[in-house]
């Protein structure tokens, strides 16, 4: 198997391709910011992985409260 055969075939089992459509004029904001970034799909996934932190974090502090 050649090597650009075996990527594709690691790549289908090991990911999952995730997409967003934004629109050009009311996500202007967003579709800015993603122009400016080196590396958005890092930036996305810190932004996921920060808000999983903190829900995870109010949900001890609802079980030390309750």
């Amino acid at each position: 198997m050649d090597s650009s055969k075996a990527a594709y075939e690691w790549d289908k089992k090991n990911t999952t391709m995730v997409a967003m459509k934004l629109q050009n004029r009311t996500d202007r904001d967003i579709l800015d910011l993603f122009g400016s970034l080196g590396n958005r799909q890092g930036y996305i996934k810190r932004l996921i992985r920060d808000d999983l932190d903190g829900e995870k974090k109010y949900l001890q502090y609802l079980k030390i409260r309750g």
